[in-house]
């Protein structure tokens, strides 16, 4: 027996192929021709051959496979939208509490500033009042010796005219 080559197997399985396949695309035509004849004629049409049970699953996996990738992709750019809009907003926040925090100082400084100046004056006007305090103590000691004198220079003359007697004057010899 002699041997074949493996190139001419080949050739010839693809050229059965391609007339298998011409067979199929031919009687696919004239059932359809029949199809239509039948269904005017009232009759049922053919039913179309169904698929195994094996390649509809296969379809069916690959569906939710793409379906699921195509949610897994959805999921990644709602998260990368919803990522980039936080970074926004926490951009924005950052910012805000910059500027707060900038006239929150401002405001401190100027406190500080009223503050200093109200303990200055009041320092002043807690010196005025010791001073005026000194002041009116001070009269009130003079008037009180003033009016002690004053009584002791009454008392006197009251006692020398109730004695009745006159004083001798030094003589101005002595």
């Amino acid at each position: 027996m002699p041997r074949i080559k493996k190139s001419a197997t080949k050739k010839r399985a693809t050229r059965a192929k391609g007339r298998a396949v011409a067979k199929t695309k031919a009687t696919s035509r004239r059932r359809t021709a029949t199809k239509k004849k039948t269904a005017a004629r009232g009759r049922p049409a053919a039913t179309k051959k169904k698929r195994s049970p094996a390649a509809a699953k296969k379809k069916a996996a690959a569906a939710k496979r793409k379906a699921a990738a195509a949610r897994k992709k959805a999921a990644a750019a709602a998260r990368k939208k919803a990522t980039q809009r936080n970074r926004e907003l926490v951009a924005k926040l950052r910012e805000t509490i910059k500027t707060v925090r900038a006239d929150l100082k401002v405001v401190r400084d100027k406190a500080k500033e009223e503050a200093q100046h109200l303990k200055s004056e009041l320092s002043a006007a807690l010196k005025r009042e010791s001073a005026l305090i000194k002041m009116g103590e001070s009269r009130a000691k003079a008037m009180l010796a003033a009016g002690e004198r004053w009584e002791k220079r009454q008392l006197a003359k009251i006692k020398r005219a109730a004695s009745g007697k006159k004083r001798r004057r030094r003589s101005s010899a002595a």
